[in-house]
């Protein structure tokens, strides 16, 4: 498995078991979680049950095994955006049949998951845009200086808009 997870937690420890949790298998799990993106498949991957990996992810003395869950996760997630970006720019291959023989093929592209894909990354943008200019524009509405007073000075003046998205733009 090509594993960019980080397999070198700390494993919790348990009771010595053959048939446990070793941490051989805490490391495999995390491996396989973040290549599969699934829990029961990466407890059945290291031959252990899903409600046995929740158990020790809650064990108090399993927080690096907690975290290096989460960030599996992560990986998994990222390798899942990875693909739908694929699958919506490039389209998928579907094979054409005739009378049960493959005889060619198309690309079939799915425009809503395209415009998903664009419509969480633009929101994503247009919300780290609007912490910055919130925070800088904060700054800026100090009464020290002119300019801040006049900002200052027009937000007492306007009041602010119900609906953002009514508002005027200058």
């Amino acid at each position: 498995m090509d594993i960019t997870a980080p397999a070198d937690f700390v494993p919790a420890t348990q009771r010595p078991r053959a048939d446990g949790w070793t941490p051989e298998r805490q490391r495999g799990f995390i491996e396989a979680l973040s290549e599969l993106g699934s829990v029961r498949a990466a407890a059945n991957h290291v031959g252990l049950s899903p409600s046995s990996a929740y158990r020790l992810r809650y064990h108090p003395e399993a927080a690096a095994f907690r975290r290096a869950w989460q960030a599996a996760l992560d990986v998994s997630i990222d390798r899942l955006t990875d693909i739908a970006m694929e699958r919506a720019r490039d389209g998928e291959v579907i094979p054409i049949y005739y009378r049960g023989e493959a005889v060619g093929e198309r690309i079939v592209h799915n425009d809503k998951l395209l415009l998903y894909l664009l419509d969480r990354r633009n929101r994503h943008q247009y919300d780290r845009f609007t912490e910055r200019s919130h925070v800088s524009l904060q700054s800026l509405r100090s009464p020290d200086d002119v300019f801040g007073k006049a900002l200052v000075d027009l937000d007492a003046a306007v009041p602010p808009s119900a609906d953002p998205e009514k508002s005027v733009s200058v």
